[in-house]
């Protein structure tokens, strides 16, 4: 199916449908739909207020690093690719840290402690949100990453920082 959408785009690339649609579709609207039918009482989740000097920090260092990757990338994938390989990971990132971070970790707080909320919900990042990568490279990177991800958007109290450094993370990990 998503090979059909693709063919009948107007641009040569299906990143946007073979990738960043399933993500888009599992790991924020399916969650959005839960919260919004199903947990009528954990409505809190949806609390993503965001101060404007926020949002401004963020899409200044979103645009700057945009243009950046983009100059230093586009020879090396091609202009196209490289716009949208920025444009899935930056969805990528907020979606994984709506369900993680948002979600999830609000939820374990709910019931367990800050250290125990973290190690789990990283726990849950690393191991089953990865599933198809390597278990020794869940352990070693994206646990920490997680753990580090749990604790910044705690500190922070931002999902909007959480996710444009998760996605810087995501494609400079893809140019290197």
């Amino acid at each position: 199916m998503f090979i059909l959408l693709g063919s009948i785009l107007p641009f040569e690339s299906t990143i946007l449908i073979s990738m960043t649609l399933p993500i888009l579709v599992s790991l924020f609207i399916i969650p959005l739909i839960y919260i919004l039918v199903l947990s009528r009482s954990n409505r809190n989740l949806l609390d993503l207020k965001c101060r404007k000097r926020e949002i401004a920090y963020t899409a200044v260092g979103i645009l700057l690093f945009s243009l950046i990757y983009f100059v230093t990338n586009k020879d090396k994938f091609g202009s196209q690719i490289t716009l949208f390989l920025m444009i899935h990971y930056m969805i990528a990132a907020f979606c994984e840290e709506f369900l993680y971070r948002n979600i999830i970790l609000k939820r374990l707080l709910e019931s367990w402690g800050i250290i125990s909320s973290i190690i789990i919900s990283s726990v849950i990042f690393s191991v089953i949100g990865h599933i198809g990568e390597s278990p020794v490279d869940n352990l070693i990177y994206r646990f920490p990453l997680g753990v580090f991800f749990c604790i910044f958007r705690l500190k922070s109290k931002s999902l909007l920082y959480t996710s444009a450094i998760h996605a810087f993370y995501n494609l400079i990990l893809i140019a290197a």
